[in-house]
């Protein structure tokens, strides 16, 4: 089993090991089918805060419907952008740095709605 290359170790390196490459292939969707659920989730809850702020007229769920706004435009800005570079310069490094923002974008979105 060949070893995985650290960023270190393989700059400009264009493929993964066999094993990890038929992988994010088989794993590889349109960025649609992920921006449809994203874009769903957000829209039902910036509508949701914002009639409850409505109603209420509460700044504190003002502030949660700006926050439900960034967070979202913020998680449609970072997976057009993966989907945007090229695969072959996806490394175990640069896979690294995708996935932390990805994850920190949901987690906070996620706080938005716990909220």
């Amino acid at each position: 089993m060949p070893a995985i290359r650290t960023t270190r170790q393989s700059r400009g390196a264009a493929s993964l090991p066999k094993g990890i490459a038929g992988h994010r292939d088989r794993h590889h969707r349109p960025p649609l089918l992920w921006l449809a659920q994203i874009l769903c989730i957000a829209a039902c809850v910036v509508v949701g805060a914002a009639i409850m702020a409505t109603r209420t007229g509460d700044p504190g769920l003002w502030a949660i419907v700006g926050a439900a706004v960034v967070t979202s435009a913020l998680r449609v800005v970072g997976v057009l952008a993966f989907h945007r570079r090229p695969t072959q310069e996806l490394i175990l490094g640069r896979a690294r740095r995708w996935e932390s923002w990805l994850g920190v974008a949901a987690l906070t979105f996620a706080m938005v709605i716990a909220s």
